[in-house]
């Protein structure tokens, strides 16, 4: 789809006004441009499935037969690794944690999002999309080479320690045939010291007959020092009178691609796309993680909440390639105001939000969001442009505004609202009198 000037979208959506809303946003994009077809429920989604697959699938999930989970379960098992964005009015985010567990690729608050947020997270869903595609068929790859000759062979003789090993073995890990002797230790003292136990345990364990066949993975040191990932598979083919074994044999295969996708896909399912920073699901568990060690050593820690202003305006008027340019100096320069301990994460299209752990009093909090907004505030160069903007911070304290996740963010929220409504570009730490929402 990124290469092609057509976005071709179904749209599973059975309310017609947010359908034509929808449809408003995506019009407004001139590279891709989006084709809909809509569905007003799962059987008529299923059936639009069947008659041309699209390019993504936005999935409302409340129809009028199914609703929840179910939807998106539903759909996923109908459009198979189709990349699917969630669109719904449901704002809560262990639901959406939920969803994306699912097989979402992406969490739309209906309401909370513009044409710009919609299309860039339709670009990053089908970016995730295939490189979930590519970690599918690495390990397609890894299963077939198993089964051929391009892998390392070993084989074990037991009872006498001593083990041999293909040209192939020696050749993956960067070796001339005669630059290894065959040798049991000339395998173990190549494996990474903090795999060592467990490879042995399951070699043990399959000595024993616990397991079928023995598998593991695990580093192992080539010859320039780098460290590749094994999968070690293998099984004794044969045993004493007294059940021990005599023979092993196994094969080496090298799992090093796969191991650096799927390393890749875990950081973009917790991280922003756009700016790396990390996003409101890793956030969220660090600030659980860091309240956990707050209340257990009676510390205070600080939640900052952040809104650009006028970041809308450039990113109207020059498009979102430089908004988006914006934002990663943004990020840059955020993550330079805090400690390498602390948290700064992007939540939203221009909002921010930073976790300080172990602030001793007020004014530290103050001190970190002061240094932010000045560091903000000077211009920034983006395309040859001197552009500027400004920013209105929010700070709830721990455990002085909220004993948990979801009041610290609520008051930090709100301080952040009070900051916008007195003139943008300032800090405010939450007032209970002050910030308070009316009935709460």
């Amino acid at each position: 789809m990124l290469n092609s000037p057509v976005c071709h979208v179904l749209l599973v959506e059975d309310d017609a006004g947010d359908a034509s809303l929808v449809r408003q946003m995506l019009r407004s994009s001139i590279q891709p441009r989006f084709e809909f077809v809509v569905a007003g429920s799962l059987t008529d989604m299923r059936r639009q499935l069947d008659e041309a697959m699209p390019d993504v699938l936005l999935l409302d999930l409340s129809l009028p037969d199914s609703s929840g989970l179910k939807t998106i379960h539903a759909a996923r098992e109908a459009a198979g690794a189709l990349p699917l964005i969630v669109l719904t009015g449901y704002d809560d985010t262990e639901f959406a944690l939920q969803s994306l567990d699912a097989g979402a690729q992406d969490y739309l608050v209906k309401g909370a999002f513009n044409a710009d947020g919609l299309i860039r997270a339709i670009r990053y869903a089908i970016g995730r999309a295939r490189l979930e595609q590519r970690v599918h068929d690495a390990e397609e790859r890894w299963r077939f080479a198993l089964e051929g000759s391009g892998d390392g062979v070993w084989d074990w003789d037991v009872q006498r320690g001593e083990v041999q090993f293909s040209q192939r073995w020696k050749e993956m890990l960067g070796y001339a045939e005669d630059e290894i002797e065959d040798g049991l230790d000339e395998w173990t003292k190549r494996v990474h010291p903090d795999d060592r136990a467990l490879v042995m345990a399951d070699i043990q364990a399959h000595f024993d007959g616990k397991t079928a066949t023995y598998a593991n993975e695990h580093r192992v040191r080539c010859k320039n020092g780098d460290w590749k990932w094994i999968l070690d598979r293998g099984k004794v083919v044969s045993r004493d009178a007294s059940g021990k074994p005599q023979r092993m044999i196994g094969m080496h295969t090298d799992i090093t691609e796969r191991k650096r996708i799927e390393e890749r896909i875990r950081h973009m399912a917790q991280h922003d796309t756009l700016t790396d920073l990390p996003n409101r699901a890793l956030f969220s568990d660090r600030l659980q993680q860091a309240l956990a060690i707050a209340k257990r050593d009676q510390l205070r820690l600080a939640v900052l909440y952040l809104d650009l202003d006028k970041f809308k305006p450039i990113n109207d008027s020059l498009g979102h390639d430089v908004g988006d340019l914006l934002l990663k100096e943004v990020a840059q320069r955020m993550q330079a105001c805090v400690r390498e301990s602390d948290t700064v994460a992007r939540i939203g299209g221009d909002e921010f939000v930073v976790l300080l752990r172990n602030v001793e009093v007020e004014d530290d909090a103050i001190r970190v969001a002061e240094k932010i907004r000045f560091a903000l505030n000077q211009a920034f160069v983006i395309a040859g442009q001197r552009l500027f903007i400004s920013s209105s911070t929010g700070i709830a304290i721990y455990p002085d505004h909220g004993s948990d996740e979801i009041e610290l963010s609520k008051n930090a929220d709100m301080a952040m609202y009070t900051a916008k409504q007195s003139g943008r570009d300032n800090v405010k730490l939450f007032v209970p009198e002050r910030d308070a929402a009316p009935g709460s």
